[in-house]
């Protein structure tokens, strides 16, 4: 009972893992089309490029104008005061000097006079500000340089990402090829095997009869034997080979893959015999990722060149106020007004001496 079970739980797992496995039947051109698509390295140089993208039309969107709004709201519970001081004296003073007398008939002094305070506010309860600020980029060394830059960093990615995906297309060819080369050879080896059974089979007749030595006997069954070692190691190689091209084309290990292309000696010779006359060593595109890399190297060397150049820009300010301001006496408020202030200018910067450091950078450029 205990070994039926067994058996069946083997079973089970077999036909599980048959089930979970899938056969693919892949050409040269699906297996590099499959490759190109899934390939996470591909995946991450089209990211890049897809963002190149954006931070090239932020760079353009630097040198159009700048507009922002801001606003604020304020309200004073308690408003600050200040003692404002009021008096008569000047009043009594020029009584006295007129010789005005008061109802008791005494003459009028200025020492009558009195002094008092009143508590005064200049602070509006309620005040309100926005305005409205223009900003337009006139010159500014490092953005005028990534405007020329922007367009040979975007070819760089691109470059990169087609000198990345000719690599995985080798990749793949070398791999599809090497099952295709490693077949070949397992099916030579297993005609030549089934040719030495029939002539050690043959041969052992002749030898029933006389007609051959025992050595010649042991000499091809030391062939046979050789041939099916070389048939076995085909076969791991096979195995590897076509794992290489799985990982390549980003299959699951565990999946069955078969090849539809073969071997043909015309397409080889008509492959090796390709004229190659119009060939430009200039169009590899290494050698263009290289010359890319290079403008980008003389376009920053532009940049640290330009960087003591100054930046210039413009701006318009326009802002309004509104406050109601209370007058005397205290808490007595009059209408509310504004002040529509509004203005514009350039503002310059420029960076100043690094000491040293000016006498370094040439050096360091060249």
């Amino acid at each position: 009972m205990q070994t039926r079970t067994i058996i069946t739980t083997l079973a089970l797992a077999w036909c599980g893992l048959v089930s979970a496995q899938t056969v693919h039947t892949l050409s040269l051109e699906q297996a590099v089309s499959l490759a190109l698509q899934n390939a996470e390295e591909l995946k991450n140089l089209r990211l890049d490029v897809a963002i190149q993208e954006l931070n090239n039309k932020e760079i353009t969107g630097t040198v159009y104008p700048q507009i922002s709004a801001s606003g604020q709201g304020s309200y004073y519970t308690n408003l600050p005061l200040i003692q404002f001081p009021s008096s008569n004296f000047p009043i009594y003073e020029v009584l006295q000097d007129l010789g005005v007398k008061d109802g008791n008939g005494n003459p009028v002094s200025t020492s009558d006079a009195t002094t008092t305070s009143h508590s005064i506010s200049f602070v509006a309860p309620l005040n309100f500000q926005y305005g409205i600020t223009v900003n337009q980029l006139i010159f500014q060394p490092d953005i005028f340089i990534a405007l020329q830059a922007k367009e040979t960093i975007l070819q760089y990615n691109r470059d990169n990402l087609s000198v990345s995906e000719n690599n995985v297309k080798e990749a793949v060819q070398k791999a599809y090829y090497s099952v295709l080369i490693a077949e070949e050879q397992k099916r030579i080896l297993d005609e030549t095997a089934v040719r030495l059974d029939q002539l050690i089979a043959e041969m052992n007749q002749m030898y029933k009869s006389g007609f051959v030595e025992k050595l010649d006997i042991d000499k091809l069954t030391v062939s046979q034997n050789n041939t099916t070692a070389a048939i076995n190691q085909l076969v791991n190689s096979i195995n590897i080979s076509k794992s290489l091209l799985k990982n390549a084309v980003t299959m699951p290990i565990n999946d069955e893959l078969n090849l539809t292309e073969k071997l043909e000696t015309q397409d080889l010779k008509a492959l090796l015999l390709a004229n190659t006359d119009d060939f430009n060593y200039e169009n590899r595109s290494e050698i263009v990722l290289l010359n890319t890399a290079r403008q980008l190297q003389e376009i920053d060397v532009k940049r640290q060149k330009a960087a003591k150049l100054p930046t210039v820009s413009a701006f318009y300010q326009l802002q309004r106020f509104t406050s109601e301001i209370p007058i005397l006496p205290l808490r007595e408020a009059a209408p509310g007004f504004g002040i529509p202030p509004a203005c514009w200018g350039l503002a310059c910067n420029s960076r100043s001496s690094t000491g040293c450091r000016q006498n370094i950078e040439p050096v360091r450029l060249n």
